[in-house]
């Protein structure tokens, strides 16, 4: 991984060219999707670059819906630009604006619930597009910014917001748990071949008996699973 002042600098660098690519796909789109999928297209590029791998989990089921992205710590809602209902405003109070504070309100508190993070621990967004909104919890109550046009300046903030709340502090949660020790995990997949290196290579007595043992019963179970 990089070191704080070089990814320092690349992010400011990458955070105009991704604001420019969100702006054009925004120009284009009728639909919140195209603006995800060119957002995840853009970070894609910056992870490779910066060599941090960002954790996304995306139509992420919660108790109150889907979240359209988590990144461990920060929830992103994307909307469509082109849905005058649905659009973020240039006002924390126009009609958009206020649907999606209220919809990442709901997705911190059920964050919260089922996955223990606290709420002054997330960072949410609002990203249509063309604007960003801001959303956290401090001192006890909710801070949400009028939304910023999408440029160099919110990019960066956005960007850095991902880089690091999004790299750490992962939720002690079955699903999270799942996706990184499960069966089809590559932590799981490297654990597993590493163990089975280190005790076929091994010349312990004991531990070749455990082995032995071990395969005795896999074939067992397999024998009665199949009787």
């Amino acid at each position: 991984m990089r070191n704080i002042h070089s990814l320092d600098e690349l992010i400011a660098k990458k955070a105009a060219e991704f604001a420019d690519q969100i702006k054009a796909a925004a120009a284009m789109a009728d639909k919140e999707e195209e603006i995800r999928i060119e957002a995840e297209r853009q970070l894609a590029f910056i992870e490779k670059e910066t060599d941090v791998k960002l954790h996304g989990k995306h139509e992420f089921t919660v108790a109150s819906g889907r979240v359209d992205s988590v990144y461990d710590r920060v929830i992103i809602e994307y909307k469509n630009p082109s849905d005058p209902g649905a659009r973020i405003g240039p006002k924390a109070d126009s009609p958009g604006s206020k649907k999606v504070f209220a919809q990442i309100k709901k997705r911190f508190y059920d964050m919260r619930t089922e996955h223990g993070q606290p709420l002054n621990t997330l960072f949410g967004v609002g990203l249509d597009g063309n604007y960003f909104i801001f959303v956290r919890f401090r001192d006890d109550k909710w801070q949400v910014q009028d939304p910023v046009e999408v440029n160099r300046h919110s990019a960066e903030r956005f960007l850095w917001a991902l880089f690091n709340l999004g790299t750490k502090g992962r939720p002690f949660s079955p699903e999270y748990l799942a996706g990184d020790f499960g069966s089809e995990g590559s932590l799981a997949r490297a654990g597993i071949h590493a163990l089975y290196e280190a005790i076929v290579g091994t010349d312990h007595p004991k531990a070749q008996t455990f082995f032995s043992q071990w395969k005795i019963l896999v074939q067992l179970a397999q024998e009665c699973a199949e009787g």
